[in-house]
C-alpha cells in the first residue's frame, strides 16, 4: 500500500531552528513513529514562549517539515483567520492526508482548506474543553460564563467541520456525548507506550508501607485535594503512606493551594511533590517503585497513566471518569471510586493493601488490558484512517 505524505495540525509548543525539532518526549513519540511509517510529515503546530531543552527530545529528520503557526490562543487565532487560511494555502498542496488533534485553534478553517484541496482530513479529539472551563476552580462563576460563551463560535464551526470527516475519540464517555455531534464517532484508546516499556511483576508490594503515586498535570479537575484527604484518612487508621505526586501545574496557584493543604492537614512527611518527570526511564522508575497508582480527577477523557500505570505492574484506584469504565472491570482490574468520595477512595487503597489475591488480579487484568495497546498501534490506526478518508475523495 502506497505510504502516504501527511500533515500533523496540533498546537503542541515545540522548538524549532530550521532542522532540529525539540518538543516534549509524548508528542515527539508520535512524531517519530509518523516519521517511521510516512513518506514525509509535515507538522502544523505553535512554537514555545522559552526553551524545552532540559524536558525535550531532539528529532532530526529530512523527512520533517515544520509550518510555524504564529497564533497560539483561540482568540489571538479567530482574529487572524486570513493569516492562518493563508498559511495553510501555502503549505497544504503536498500532503495527502491532515491529521487534527481538537480543540487545538480553528480546525474548521484547516477543514476546509484540506475539501478545498482535497486533502483527507481526520479529527482528534481529545477532551472536551467546555468540561474544562467549568472544572476550572480557580476561575468564578461568571468568568466560567464569559468563557463558556466566547468559545461557542469556535465550537459549533468546530462541529459543523467534523460531521463529513472521521471522527477518533479518546474514551466511552466522550465518544457517547459526540453521537449527537458526529454520526459515527470512533472511540480509542491514546497510547505513547513502546513494547519494550512494558514491565510484568506478580505483586507491586515489598513492604507494609503505601507508596502511592500521582502522575498527572496538576490543574483543579484533578481533585488531588481529595486524594490528600484520602492521605489523612489512611494516616489516622495508623498506615504507613507515602504520596509521591508527579506533574507541573497550571495555575501556579494551584500547587500552591494543594501545598498549603498538605500543611494544614500535617501529612508534609507523607506527600512529596516530585514536578514534572518527562516519558522515559525515570517517568518508568517512578511506576516501578510505587506500590499502588491513584488517579482522583473530578473529569477525564482517556488518560495515558492509565495504560501506563497497568503496563509498569501497578494496581489502580481511581475515580470513575472518562475511560476507567472502558479499561477496567471495577475490583477485578482496578478499583473504581465515586468522584469527591474520599473515605471510599482511602477505602479501595486499604483494600488493595490488605488483600493480596485481589491486588495482583489488578495486576495481571490491567497488565493484560494495556498490552493491547502501543503507540505503533494508535498511529496505525490514525494512517488507515487517513487512508479512507483519501480514498473517499477520489469515488
Amino acid at each position: 500500500m502506497r505510504i502516504m505524505k501527511i500533515g500533523i495540525y496540533a498546537f503542541w509548543g515545540v522548538n524549532w531552528d530550521g532542522s532540529t525539532l525539540k518538543a516534549l518526549p509524548s508528542h515527539a513519540r508520535y512524531i517519530q513513529k509518523f516519521l517511521e511509517k510516512c513518506e514525509k510529515v509535515k507538522l502544523f503546530t505553535s512554537v514555545a514562549r522559552e526553551s524545552k531543552a532540559t524536558n525535550s527530545v531532539e528529532i532530526v529528520d529530512p523527512k520533517l517539515e515544520v509550518v510555524v503557526i504564529p497564533w497560539n490562543s483561540y482568540a489571538v487565532a479567530f482574529r487572524n483567520q486570513y493569516g492562518l487560511r493563508n498559511l495553510l494555502n501555502k503549505n497544504i498542496h503536498d500532503i495527502d492526508g491532515m491529521y487534527v488533534r481538537l480543540f487545538d485553534p480553528c480546525p474548521w478553517i484547516v477543514e476546509a482548506i484540506c475539501r478545498k484541496r482535497n486533502v483527507g482530513v481526520v479529527f482528534n479529539l481529545v477532551g472536551d474543553p467546555v468540561a474544562g472551563i467549568m472544572d476550572r476552580a480557580d476561575w468564578t462563576s461568571f468568568g466560567k460564563f464569559v468563557r463558556r460563551i466566547a468559545f461557542e463560535p469556535e465550537r459549533y464551526l468546530t462541529h459543523r467541520a467534523i460531521r463529513s470527516h472521521h471522527l477518533l475519540v479518546c474514551g466511552g464517555a466522550l465518544t457517547e456525548k459526540y453521537k449527537k455531534f458526529h454520526p459515527s464517532p470512533e472511540m480509542v484508546i491514546e497510547s505513547t507506550l513502546d513494547r519494550h516499556e512494558f514491565f510484568f511483576r506478580e505483586d507491586s508490594f515489598s513492604s507494609g508501607e503505601l507508596k502511592l503515586l500521582f502522575v498527572g498535570f496538576l490543574r483543579p479537575c484533578k481533585n488531588v485535594e481529595m486524594l490528600l484527604r484520602a492521605v489523612c484518612i489512611l494516616k489516622s487508621e495508623g498506615r504507613e503512606v507515602n504520596l509521591r505526586i508527579v506533574g507541573s501545574g497550571d495555575p501556579a496557584s494551584y500547587v500552591d493551594y494543594l501545598k498549603s493543604l498538605v500543611v494544614e492537614l500535617g501529612i508534609e512527611a507523607l506527600v512529596t511533590f516530585v514536578g514534572y518527570v518527562p516519558l522515559g526511564e525515570k517517568l518508568l522508575n517512578e511506576y516501578r517503585n510505587a506500590a499502588i497508582f491513584v488517579l482522583p480527577s473530578n473529569t477525564e477523557g482517556a488518560p495515558r497513566v492509565f495504560l501506563e500505570a497497568a503496563a509498569q505492574s501497578l494496581p489502580i484506584v481511581t475515580t470513575d471518569v472518562g475511560s476507567a469504565r472502558d479499561l477496567f472491570v471495577n475490583e477485578q482490574s482496578a478499583m473504581i471510586v465515586e468522584v469527591n468520595d474520599e473515605i471510599g477512595f482511602a477505602r479501595a487503597i486499604s483494600q488493595l493493601a490488605d488483600n493480596k489475591y485481589l491486588r495482583r488480579s489488578c495486576i495481571s487484568s490491567s497488565f493484560e488490558m494495556a498490552s493491547m495497546y502501543s503507540c505503533d498501534g494508535f498511529i496505525e490506526k490514525v494512517i488507515s484512517r487517513l487512508r479512507l478518508e483519501s480514498k473517499k475523495l477520489y469515488l
